[in-house]
């Protein structure tokens, strides 16, 4: 039986003639002085025999330059001898190469966790910042100030979705804070006329009172109890809702970043780094914001400010550097691996962008400002088109309504509004019809009375926000799991699917009762090109991934292994 011993540094059982560790390189011989052959004390730097420092040897580097000058003349005489003096020379060379790998990828390593700091930084001041523009003239009507626009941050709509949560004594409260304001402009507006000019000019001073006017005049508006349930209430909720969603993962993102670095920083284990992973749901939440501002929130005069614009810039750089991390952090792995995965992500951004496009077509058979012929008008109509959902308090205000007004009279609201707009030049029809055709969505829910089965349609525009948020979650995971093969993603992403059939089907189902009771009026509705395009752009994400991913997938080989025969067999 062969003898062994266990090294000295990892344990491994090494067999007794081997000199050095094959597990881990170190050496098995006793701790020797190369120069006296003393025992040394274990941490030794220096013999305690002759003084010698630990591994150093006159006699071993005379006899290397020996043995060098040996193989240089008279060729390879000591094949041993001279294998152990060329592993002696190149030791050095290898440690020192090693070092410098080491540092390189702790300065790379400081880097990207430096990157990824200045970049939560950034989110995490534009999640405070103006995120809403809306127009002053829209909320306080004077020629004064007819173009002026202010702006609101995500800090303000906060405040705004607080207030539809107060009571009746809010709604006073701020009535006359708006009436206080209103003189405080009045008075603002005088201080700014300009003689030279003939006219007035409002000061950065005047437009940030503008600003508070319309904070107050939303709050005064919400506050009011013919407000609750309505469009502009539940959607303005929403977006209170993500604003404080927006601003809770831009501070855990700088928490996790600050820690990442100094755990780097420090030589320490990196244990939150996989935390930033959460970022691409932080990009689909401002996605998810800039949607409900785009569709909703328009009715309202709001439109998207340039720093919503910086920070969906910023978090699209920030997703880039997170997947970069992943990769760069799969050591031995093939890239190629992970192609299925980021084709998946990148057409998830490309399906949330078919559901910024119209989902809903309105066309008017007119003719406008005294043309002699008819002519097919078209609206696009966003998201919002689908309605609002209505919950039970508004369908029983409804059908307490319909005691005083019949499905005739709502029909007959309708009727007048396509005849106005056949009175409207096209520059004019081009402006209002959007605003008209909303109206009339609304006057032909209240004549057909069924408000829950409406309500039930209607829901597809929800169904389009969880749609956001799903993707967002479907993010995360390809990131956190970018190198791994696992069935929840493509679960996430069959989820996404059957949730745009959803509002599909939804939009279908509502613009089919809609055509049927506006048969004989001049106006058709149709399923817009957006939710038609989320769908198609899904399937083909289906396909192109899965394809991608048996392609890039190596094939499984067949290993064919010859038993063993018996003796017979042998014989035989």
């Amino acid at each position: 039986m062969e003898d062994f011993k266990n090294c000295k540094k990892c344990g491994a059982e090494c067999n007794a003639d081997f000199k050095f560790c094959p597990n881990c390189g170190a050496s098995l011989e006793d701790d020797k002085c190369l120069n006296c052959g003393a025992e040394l004390m274990e941490g030794a730097k220096f013999c305690f025999n002759c003084g010698a420092p630990v591994g150093s040897s006159a006699e071993a580097e005379e006899q290397d330059a020996v043995a060098v000058d040996t193989l240089s003349d008279k060729g390879t005489e000591d094949n041993e001898h001279s294998e152990v003096t060329a592993e002696k020379r190149e030791a050095p060379v290898r440690k020192s190469l090693k070092i410098n790998s080491a540092k390189a990828n702790f300065i790379i390593r400081i880097i990207k966790n430096a990157a990824m700091l200045c970049l939560c930084i950034i989110l995490f001041g534009l999640s405070f910042a103006n995120i809403f523009t809306v127009k002053a003239d829209n909320y306080f009507p004077s020629n004064v100030i007819e173009g002026v626009e202010v702006e609101i941050s995500a800090v303000d709509i906060i405040s705004i979705m607080r207030s539809t949560a107060e009571g009746k004594g809010a709604y006073q409260k701020y009535a006359e804070e708006k009436s206080e304001l209103e003189k405080s402009l009045q008075s603002a507006f005088e201080d700014d006329y300009n003689d030279r000019l003939g006219k007035i000019v409002v000061s950065a001073k005047t437009k940030s009172l503008l600003s508070e006017y319309v904070n107050v005049y939303l709050k005064y508006a919400l506050a009011s109890e013919d407000m609750k349930g309505g469009s502009m209430y539940n959607n303005i909720i929403i977006a209170g809702v993500l604003c404080l969603l927006n601003i809770f993962f831009a501070s855990a993102m700088l928490i996790v970043s600050v820690i990442s670095l100094v755990s780097v920083l420090l030589r320490k284990k990196n244990r939150v780094s996989k935390y930033l992973y959460a970022m691409p749901l932080y990009l689909f939440i401002s996605l998810l914001i800039l949607f409900i501002i785009k569709t909703t929130l328009g009715s309202v005069g709001m439109t998207v400010a340039g720093a919503m614009v910086a920070t969906l810039f910023f978090e699209i750089i920030a997703l880039i550097l997170t997947i970069l991390l992943v990769v760069m952090a799969a050591k031995g792995k093939s890239f190629k691996n992970a192609v299925p995965k980021l084709v998946s992500l990148a057409m998830s951004l490309v399906i949330c962008g078919c559901l910024f496009a119209p989902v809903l077509n309105a066309r008017y058979d007119l003719v406008l400002d005294g043309k002699s012929s008819s002519k097919e008008y078209g609206v696009s109509v966003d998201a919002s088109g689908l309605l609002t959902y209505l919950p039970p308090e508004v369908a029983e205000e409804f059908e307490n309504r319909l005691e005083e007004l019949i499905y005739s009279d709502y029909m007959e609201f309708v009727k007048n509004a396509i005849g106005n707009l056949s009175e409207l030049s096209v520059y004019e029809f081009d402006k209002s019809a959007p605003f008209v055709t909303s109206i009339i969505l609304y006057d032909m829910m209240a004549a057909i009375g069924k408000y829950n089965l409406i309500g039930a349609l209607s829901t597809g525009y929800y169904v389009l926000l969880l749609v956001f948020l799903l993707f967002g979650a479907f993010a995360v995971w390809t990131v956190a799991t970018l190198f791994k093969r696992n069935n929840s993603a493509n679960s996430l992403l069959a989820a996404v699917l059957v949730f745009i059939i959803v509002a599909l089907a939804c939009s279908i189902g509502w613009i089919s009762v809609l055509n049927y009771h506006l048969d004989g009026y001049d106006l058709s509705f149709t399923v817009g090109g957006g939710l038609i395009a989320a769908a198609v752009v899904q399937i083909i994400t289906f396909i192109v991934t899965g394809v991608l991913a048996s392609a890039l997938t190596p094939k499984k080989r067949k290993v064919y292994i010859e038993l063993p025969q018996n003796d017979e067999e042998t014989a035989e």
